[in-house]
C-alpha cells in the first residue's frame, strides 16, 4: 500500500512535449495546420524560459545555496538570465551561432504575441501568387500585409527553433551538472522507486 508519494513538475519537459505536438499537426497540412505552426513556434521560447528557470534554480539553490542571488537573477529578462547561467557555469556563449542563434527571435517572437497591439497594415503590392484563380485574394502570401510576428511563422522556422531549443537545454543543463528538464520529467517517487517520462521527442 503505498503510504506517500512526491513528485517533481517539469514544465520544460511538457512545454517540450506541447510544441512537438504541434508540429505533428502543423506537417500533417491538415485543418487548422497554420495555428499548429504558430502553436509549436510560441512553445520554444517558453520552453527556454522553463530551462533556464529549471538549471538556475539547480545553480543557485541546489549546487550552492544562494536563495537571495537566485530572487535577482530570476526575474531578469530572458537574454541577461541566460548570461548569468552561463556565467555561474563558465559556459561560453555564442549567440552567433547554434543552438544559441535562434534566441533572440524566439523571444522577440514571444513578446510580440503576448504583448499583442492591433495593427492596421496596407499596401498597393500584391503578388500575383496571392490571388486564386476565383479573384479572391489570399492575405497571407501578402507580405504588406503581414504582422512582423506573422512573418516568421512557418514549418521549417519550427523545426530549426526546436532544434536550437533541445540544443540549449542540453549546453546548459550539461554546463550545469543537472538533468536536462527537456528529457526528463514529471517523475514520480513512490515506495523508494521512481517512475518517470523519459521518451525523447
Amino acid at each position: 500500500m503505498i503510504q506517500s508519494a512526491s513528485r517533481e513538475v517539469t514544465p520544460a519537459f511538457t512545454l517540450h512535449q506541447m510544441s512537438y505536438s504541434a508540429l505533428l499537426h502543423a506537417k500533417s497540412g491538415g485543418r487548422g495546420h497554420y495555428l499548429d505552426t504558430v502553436t509549436a513556434m510560441l512553445l520554444c521560447p517558453l520552453t527556454v524560459e522553463a530551462v533556464l528557470n529549471h538549471v538556475g534554480a539547480y545553480l543557485f539553490l541546489e549546487k550552492s545555496y544562494e536563495p537571495e542571488v537566485w530572487a535577482a537573477v530570476e526575474w531578469l529578462r530572458p537574454e541577461k538570465k541566460l548570461d548569468a547561467i552561463a556565467e555561474r557555469s563558465r559556459l561560453a556563449i555564442d549567440k552567433g551561432v547554434a543552438p544559441f542563434q535562434d534566441f533572440k527571435a524566439m523571444f522577440g517572437f514571444r513578446r510580440q504575441l503576448a504583448h499583442g497591439r492591433s495593427v492596421s497594415l496596407s499596401t498597393t503590392e500584391i503578388p500575383a501568387h496571392a490571388v486564386d484563380d476565383e479573384g479572391y485574394l489570399l492575405e497571407m502570401r501578402v507580405p504588406g500585409l503581414l504582422a512582423e510576428w506573422e512573418s516568421l511563422v512557418d514549418i521549417k522556422t519550427a523545426e530549426r527553433w526546436r532544434a536550437s531549443v533541445r540544443g540549449i537545454s542540453d549546453e546548459l543543463s550539461s554546463a550545469a551538472g543537472c538533468i536536462d528538464p527537456t528529457v526528463v520529467g514529471n517523475g514520480v517517487t513512490y515506495l523508494g522507486g521512481l517512475a518517470a517520462a523519459s521518451d525523447e521527442v
